[in-house]
């Protein structure tokens, strides 16, 4: 699934002309807003090039900011995790058990408490492009 998002991510990005020194900030937008996807725990919002730097001829850094908008509660969210609306198959049981426990600690650990609705700022995030024959392409996160 990741691997697809990449080549989705790519084919948006890849529309840049290839001649150009630095990736418009239109396309960084578009490239950020794919690679990031909304969820059922939280979408993104305001997505913003404020800054950027070319690294050398081949590779630009995008200095991005965005709003994280929370679709439920921190609470609402453990509820989901450990009572989920249609039951597991045995298929499913395994991998639900590792959700059940490292879900909510990785969810708390990443954003804390919030509310439904709650908005944060995201300021200063850096995405690194990669120039190819057709034109800038995002690289995944590392």
């Amino acid at each position: 699934m990741a691997r697809w998002r990449t080549m989705m991510v790519a084919a948006a990005v890849l529309a840049v002309a290839a001649c150009s020194d630095k990736p418009g900030s239109g396309a960084v937008e578009d490239a950020v807003r794919q690679q990031l996807q909304d969820n059922e725990l939280l979408r993104y919002d305001a997505i913003k090039q404020s800054n950027g730097y070319k690294v050398d001829d081949s590779h630009y850094t995008a200095i991005v900011e965005y709003d994280i908008v929370f679709n439920k509660s921190y609470q609402e969210y453990v509820e989901d995790v450990l009572h989920p609306a249609k039951p597991n198959d045995a298929g499913e049981a395994l991998q639900s058990l590792a959700t059940m426990i490292g879900g909510p600690i990785v969810v708390r650990q990443t954003y804390g408490d919030f509310s439904k609705g709650e908005r944060r700022h995201i300021v200063n995030r850096e995405y690194k492009f990669l120039k190819t024959d057709k034109g800038w392409l995002l690289r995944p996160e590392e």
